[in-house]
C-alpha cells in the first residue's frame, strides 16, 4: 500500500506566499494584424459552410420529393393492378360471346331475361 506524503513533507515543495508576490506577471495585449491569406481562409470556409447548408436543405427537399414520386407510384401501381384484375374478366365474357355465336343461329339465345320479357318470351 502506497503511502501519502504528510502536510508537512509537501509544504516545503509549495512556494510561500511572499515568494509568489514578489514575481510579477505583466499582462499585455498584444494586438497582431490577421493576414490576408488567413482572412482569405476564413472567408473560403465560410463560403464552404453556406454551401454545406444549401445542400442539406436541398437534401431535404429532394427527399420529400422522392417521398411524393413513391406516393404516386403506389397509387399508379395499385391502380394497374385494378385494371388488370378487370381486364382478366374480359377473357370470360369473350369466350361466352363466341360460345354465343356457335351452333343454331335461328335459335334466340338469351342468357338474360327481365320479368316481363319473360313472360312476354314464353306466350310465344
Amino acid at each position: 500500500m502506497k503511502r501519502t506524503a504528510s502536510r508537512r513533507e509537501t509544504d516545503h515543495k509549495q512556494p510561500k506566499h511572499e515568494e509568489v508576490n514578489n514575481t510579477s506577471v505583466k499582462e499585455t495585449i498584444v494586438n497582431n494584424p490577421v493576414s490576408q491569406e488567413r482572412l482569405a481562409f476564413i472567408q473560403q470556409k465560410q463560403k464552404e459552410l453556406e454551401e454545406v447548408e444549401k445542400l442539406t436543405e436541398q437534401s431535404g427537399q429532394m427527399v420529400d420529393f422522392f417521398k411524393k414520386i413513391l406516393d404516386v407510384t403506389r397509387i399508379e401501381a395499385d391502380s394497374a393492378k385494378r385494371v388488370g384484375d378487370s381486364l382478366e374478366n374480359w377473357e370470360r365474357v369473350f369466350i361466352m360471346m363466341g360460345d354465343m355465336n356457335k351452333g343454331d343461329e335461328n335459335e334466340n339465345a338469351v342468357w338474360v331475361r327481365l320479368k316481363e320479357d319473360a313472360q312476354n318470351y314464353q306466350k310465344q
